[in-house]
């Protein structure tokens, strides 16, 4: 479908990659992609149901468990390394940041230079904030980048960071960080801020999208 959100993992592109990287060693596969749920609008209404449930909440957390424990034997650093000795190309460096993403996700441990590494790619990944056709979709969104950076500021090893629960599209913040939930545009329902603060310094970019879910004229974004 493309991109049916502006955070990370809401899109194909970061899907696909995260398949990928979980099949890194083919004597280990972790199962990277199953730590973030798939979210785009076409997802069936008996899926929606199963990310609700009680059932869907224990078997995600035996998964990140499962994932963290498998990094944590030192697999972790081996996995890092092996897809930062190949990154070259713009996509080679967003695919290493995603890679310390779903290292977060588990809660993993990770070496503090490695999340220095990641830093320092951000500013090198393509940024849009509003739609691109897929073809030319190969980076951050702007909530997405600032969710990554409070990611990486608020990080800590042994506790999951969650990329799917509502997270400031302007200071990217989550609830474990601020103390309480940032809360939903009362206009277009599709995006959060934490404070009237970040929704203002955000506005000029986010008026153009802030469209009532009635006045919407396409699935991606």
């Amino acid at each position: 479908m493309g991109r049916w959100g502006y955070r990370l993992f809401e899109g194909e592109q970061d899907f696909d990659i995260a398949k990928d990287l979980g099949r890194t060693f083919s004597a280990r596969p972790m199962q990277l992609s199953e730590m973030v749920r798939r979210t785009e609008i076409l997802v069936s209404r008996q899926a929606f149901q199963y990310y609700k449930s009680n059932q869907y909440k224990a078997e995600l957390s035996q998964t990140v468990t499962t994932v963290r424990n498998q990094l944590d034997t030192g697999l972790g650093d081996r996995f890092f390394e092996k897809h930062r000795a190949r990154e070259s190309s713009h996509d080679d460096k967003y695919r290493v940041i995603l890679a310390g993403a779903l290292m977060m996700r588990a809660g993993a441990r990770i070496n503090p230079e490695h999340i220095q590494h990641i830093r320092e790619l951000v500013p090198q990944i393509k940024c849009t904030y509003a739609f691109t056709l897929p073809v030319f979709d190969t980076g951050f969104r702007e909530p997405g980048r600032a969710q990554l950076l409070a990611a990486l500021d608020n990080y800590v090893a042994g506790t999951p960071r969650s990329f799917q629960e509502p997270s400031c599209f302007n200071c990217g913040k989550i609830q474990a960080d601020l103390g309480f939930a940032p809360k939903r545009c009362g206009r277009c329902r599709r995006v959060w801020y934490c404070s009237e603060a970040c929704q203002r310094a955000q506005w000029f970019i986010h008026k153009k999208q802030c469209l009532p879910p009635s006045e919407l004229r396409m699935l991606n974004v």
